[in-house]
């Protein structure tokens, strides 16, 4: 940031200590039009404001960087589907909640998990062989797992924190074994099971259906028309096609939104209803 418009904002961040709201708000739409270059200078006067400024301070910097998430979720979403990358949307969506994220971390830790599975796949050619060592590192190695005593944490969508907890829903558990899957060069798909998110690994010959909530266990068809019988849902032959990046994301989104709402947080739930718009756009148009 250039030095005059940190002057400039110094001099008008006292200004929301004003007892006229209009100023106030003034104020506030003047800061967050000038957008993620004032932040630096928003987050060092927080240091040593008062409380009521403090307060403002905090809310514009949310409001700037909310805005500016979606403006680049937007140019993401307005791409062809070949065109979308699900790690990419995954950690644009985990910014969401943690805008100081640094993605490399998450790839660095996705690239280790992958690298430590393909010593284990070398002499393995069998897909039932395959996914067991997969299984064995992610679930029992390295701790993922269901995340059934607080299913409805935020945490369990973000993929920052599934990373790190080792915890998951069956989305999330899902997309990191995808975007494992993807380093090893498997034609492992995400299937959109109705109430629960599954896998698909199917090649000449063979076809196995995984359920990452539960350790990646392997189920046929068959079972996966039982579980879907058993849960009161009508069985379509559309529920076992892959579903696309777009279709992942938005379930994810949704996801949130539910959460948040349960939560009583509007703006959250608010924010991330705009996002499944967004992504919906290019599908609908």
């Amino acid at each position: 940031m250039s030095t005059a418009l940190d002057h400039q904002l110094k001099a008008i961040f006292t200004l929301l200590s004003d007892r006229d709201e209009r100023t106030v708000d003034l104020v506030r739409q003047t800061l967050i039009e000038i957008g993620p270059d004032a932040v630096p200078s928003l987050e060092r006067a927080q240091e040593s404001a008062d409380p009521h400024i403090r307060r403002h301070l905090r809310t514009v910097v949310e409001e700037i960087r909310q805005n500016d998430l979606e403006d680049r979720f937007r140019d993401y979403a307005t791409r062809d589907e070949a065109e979308l990358d699900l790690e990419e949307g995954a950690l644009l969506i985990a910014q969401f909640c943690y805008p100081d994220l640094n993605s490399t971390d998450c790839r660095n830790e996705l690239d280790r998990l992958s690298d430590e599975i393909a010593i284990r796949l070398t002499q393995k050619s069998r897909p039932e062989e395959i996914v067991r060592q997969i299984n064995r590192y992610l679930f029992l190695e390295q701790g993922f797992h269901g995340n059934t005593r607080n299913y409805y944490d935020p945490d369990n969508s973000y993929l920052n924190r599934v990373l790190e907890r080792r915890a998951g829903i069956p989305i999330s558990l899902s997309i990191v074994y995808l975007l494992v899957a993807k380093r090893l060069g498997l034609s492992i798909v995400g299937v959109g099971l109705p109430g629960h998110f599954m896998l698909k690994y199917e090649g000449a010959g063979f076809c196995l259906f995984l359920d990452a909530f539960n350790n990646g266990q392997i189920l046929t068809r068959d079972e996966c028309i039982r579980f879907l019988l058993n849960s009161g849902y009508e069985v379509q032959s559309g529920h076992f096609s892959p579903a696309t990046v777009r279709d992942i994301l938005t379930r994810m989104l949704r996801n949130l939104v539910y959460v948040y709402g349960q939560l009583k947080d509007k703006e959250r739930a608010h924010r991330l209803t705009r996002l499944v718009h967004i992504l919906q756009l290019p599908a609908q148009g």
